[in-house]
């Protein structure tokens, strides 16, 4: 399509890379640098090359809670004094919730699942929770906060004040207000419609100066992605590259050599099979996300590719998402299909991607940064302004001041009372390469 579009005269923003298109170019089964093989659990000859073992490493699921040694990792990399927006909204009071078993939660959970059919709305009904306990720190929530403004105006200026973004404040407020409407509907609560919908214009206020912030943060960044540039595709495809090796390696023990791969290489090539659909076939998460085994069963051979059509993608595009998959590239989802995802069956679950808990995925936006992760990315440029690090050249001449000062201590380290000479420091480098 890219090369029917520069014939054409189009003019293209972030043109991809030749490389980036021998896949969708070359006929299947022709790359070089594989081996054509058939495999039990293809339809059509698949290409596939044998490495070493990779190493094995920690994973973890997106539907699962992070590890302590992940939350160690994690604040490894802030390393600067002030403290995190989780930090100040804990030491803020901010995190107190109701009991699940309120009259009101329950029933405000009960309308979001069975009337609005909002299955994942835990974060919404916590988002409510944390704000009735602001407003009425003990006891079972009411509705008397209705009448008090100034503590509403005190929340608002505590959440600004801990570090919240426009964009997460304006989702609280929305939840709480869509809270109120289902107030005012119920017929089993008994209140003053009248002092609800004043309440809900007194929301709509406050939150308009919040509204106009995140509208300019929002132009801002478009600003920035103007002057500095947009990612190509071909940065985009970095971690498809750099994890393919291990990929294929990972498919061949599978596949051709029925070798039991262990739990975390099977996590792993799950995630590798949702950026390939993401970056390459460009679907959004939710595609990834909503895509079922009846929908990757019903797939159809046209052309030398298999075309899928995702029907919930939950996006505000009413198409049907399709992909157009190479025959190495089918072959690569049914090796998932038939070696990985039986063992992460725990029920009735349709979705064609599987958590470790035998659940749909739930976010595979979050998926793809643990792939990034895994194989050791760059850091961002937020990451390396918040551990202390400034951009390009005054950022690189840090790091190596510091890996000087490190290899320098560790040298001397051996000498503890006299300090060598020349040529013996020329000998241990010599030997430590």
């Amino acid at each position: 399509m890219v090369k029917y579009l520069i014939q054409n005269g189009y003019l293209i923003l972030n043109k991809p890379f030749d490389e980036d298109m021998d896949c969708a170019c070359e006929a299947p089964g022709t790359s070089d640098s594989l081996t054509s093989t058939t495999s039990a659990v293809a339809t059509s000859p698949v290409a596939c090359t044998a490495s070493s073992s990779p190493q094995e490493e920690e994973e973890t699921d997106s539907s699962e809670t992070p590890s302590s040694d992940e939350r160690t990792r994690d604040s490894s990399r802030r390393n600067h004094s002030t403290p995190t927006v989780r930090e100040a909204m804990q030491a803020g009071g901010m995190y107190g919730k109701c009991p699940p078993e309120s009259k009101l939660l329950v029933g405000f959970k009960d309308h979001l699942i069975g009337a609005l059919q909002v299955q994942n709305c835990q974060q919404e009904v916590d988002n409510v929770s944390r704000f009735l306990r602001y407003m009425q720190p003990e006891g079972e929530p009411n509705l008397e906060f209705l009448t008090k403004t100034t503590e509403t105006k005190d929340y608002m200026r505590a959440l600004i004040n801990s570090g919240l973004s426009a964009a997460t404040i304006l989702n609280y407020w929305k939840n709480i207000i869509r809270f109120l409407e289902y107030v005012k509907g119920s017929v089993d609560i008994n209140v003053d419609r009248v002092k609800i919908l004043k309440y809900i214009d007194y929301l709509k206020t406050m939150r308009k100066p919040v509204a106009r912030t995140h509208s300019g943060n929002v132009c801002s960044t478009r600003y920035d992605r103007i002057v500095d540039g947009m990612p190509t595709v071909h940065d985009c495809n970095l971690v498809l590259r750099s994890g393919k090796k291990r990929f294929l390696d990972m498919y061949n023990r599978m596949a051709i050599s029925k070798i039991v791969v262990s739990p975390t290489d099977k996590m792993w090539y799950r995630y590798y099979c949702e950026a390939l659909m993401m970056l390459r076939h460009f679907q959004r998460p939710g595609a990834v996300e909503g895509m079922t085994v009846k929908e990757w069963v019903n797939r159809k051979l046209t052309d030398g590719r298999y075309l899928i059509g995702i029907k919930k993608h939950k996006t505000g595009a009413t198409h049907v998402a399709t992909i157009a998959l190479t025959l190495e590239e089918e072959a690569w989802y049914q090796g998932y299909y038939e070696f990985i995802r039986p063992e992460f069956v725990r029920g009735e679950c349709n979705c064609f991607f599987l958590s470790a808990r035998g659940t749909k995925i739930t976010s595979g936006s979050s998926d793809l940064l643990r792939l990034h992760e895994r194989d050791c990315q760059p850091p961002t440029k937020k990451q390396r302004v918040d551990a202390g690090f400034s951009e390009n050249r005054v950022y690189y001449d840090r790091w190596r001041k510091c890996q000087y000062a490190d290899r320098q201590e560790h040298l001397l380290s051996s000498y503890t009372y006299q300090k060598p000479s020349c040529r013996k420091i020329e000998r241990l480098i010599s030997k430590e390469g």
